[in-house]
């Protein structure tokens, strides 16, 4: 792999979570999807790697730092995990929905500080909040909720089952679809009533039972 064209490199930030994390990320294996145990695998597109290295140049310009040992490194399309901190306002990074394994860092001294960043940002797909507190995740609902499209309480921002929809506020929202709503979207519905009456039912079951309406059927298996 080549070694990003950048000084800089540490994990001393001064508290036990960002050695930890660095750490951690540092320790997730990198290669093909087909390959076992492996966590980190090609961008989907061909430029994206270039793209990426433009934010970590334009943060580290601006006073931010690489803080993993590994960050910063990529061959072709497959991108090392890149830990930056501090990263702040003005640096492209931090202001760019990069969808790519790059990871800003900053810090806030109140909580209120973070919802008003939120609030103002162009994007606005998932937020995660840790608390023990029933009055800090409380407040935090109610303001997220216009910042965010998804919560998380006490666990990580990550993709949900199809079950979940797929929703995305402000800018994040362009172009969003779930499954769910797409089969709603391009499906005319139709419907079948009947006289709630013992002839009618009888009627009704009969067609299911007999398996002579496909639209009634029940059994969508080939």
């Amino acid at each position: 792999m080549d070694r990003h064209g950048l000084s800089g490199h540490f994990c001393a930030a001064d508290n036990r979570f960002m050695e930890k994390f660095c750490k951690k990320v540092d320790s997730l294996k990198m290669g093909l999807p087909w390959e076992s145990g492996v966590k980190i695998t090609p961008l989907a597109e061909n430029d994206k790697a270039k793209y990426l290295n433009g934010l970590v140049t334009d943060a580290v310009e601006k006073g931010a730092k690489i803080a993993n040992e590994r960050g910063g490194k990529y061959d072709r399309t497959l991108y090392a995990p890149t830990i930056l901190f501090p990263v702040k306002d003005g640096m492209k990074v931090y202001e760019e929905e990069q969808f790519g394994p790059v990871i800003p860092v900053t810090t806030f001294d109140d909580v209120e500080e973070v919802w008003a960043d939120l609030l103002k940002s162009n994007y606005g797909q998932q937020a995660a909040v840790f608390s023990r507190s029933p009055d800090t995740i409380a407040k935090s609902i109610d303001v997220l909720t216009h910042a965010v499209a998804r919560v998380n309480i006490n666990g990580q921002c990550q993709r949900g089952p199809d079950v979940f929809p797929f929703t995305a506020r402000k800018d994040s929202a362009a172009a969003t679809l779930s499954v769910h709503d797409a089969l709603r979207t391009f499906t005319i519905r139709a419907m079948v009533a009947i006289k709630q009456d013992d002839a009618g039912t009888k009627l009704l079951r009969d067609v299911v039972k007999d398996d002579t309406s496909k639209f009634m059927a029940y059994d969508y298996l080939p």
